[in-house]
């Protein structure tokens, strides 16, 4: 279970010290060729029989946990450009984990987190609806209301938007 192995499926292995003769360094040596596959078989690595699901949250988990808003952007932008994640669409577990930081009042987190994801869907009105909601609950209201209008403005029918700046007392226009 997990991720690809890094290695071709035959491979040298159990390793055991060899000092060398001139400058006594110890080294490691792979002395047994492990054919756990044919020996036509040339794979790079082996695919596991059941893979893991690659994970965004995942990815950004460290960089939230020690507060590094920079090793949570370069995590984000990593798993967004590398080849082997970028096809994995993200908006929706992202604002999951925005939501799940917001619950857990990790207001900073939160608002980083939809930020990356408004971002990276400028065009998505949940985006800026889910933003302006942690804005709101971090207590900066200027902030909610310009991000309940973006939201507005990509979605007319965002009756959630639509209520939330009534409440604020702010025009759904501007």
């Amino acid at each position: 279970m997990g991720e690809p192995t890094a290695s071709n499926p035959n491979q040298y292995g159990d390793h055991e010290p060899l000092r060398l003769p001139e400058s006594g360094i110890v080294v490691m040596v792979s002395t047994l060729y492990h054919q756990t596959a044919g020996p036509q078989d040339h794979r790079k690595w082996t695919a596991p029989q059941i893979p893991a699901e690659l994970s965004i949250s995942a990815a950004l988990a460290p960089g939230i946990e020690r507060g590094s808003e920079d090793e949570v952007a370069r995590a984000y932008k990593r798993f967004r450009t590398d080849e082997a994640t970028a096809w994995i669409p993200t908006e929706t577990e992202v604002n999951a984990l925005g939501y799940r930081l917001l619950s857990e009042r990790r207001f900073d987190r939160s608002i980083q987190v939809f930020r990356l994801n408004v971002d990276s869907f400028p065009d998505s009105s949940n985006a800026f609806d889910s933003l302006g909601e942690a804005y709101l609950k971090a207590g900066d209201h200027t902030r909610a209301i310009e991000n309940y209008r973006l939201s507005l403005r990509k979605n007319p029918d965002n009756e959630n938007a639509r209520r939330v700046l009534a409440q604020l007392g702010a025009e759904s226009g501007s």
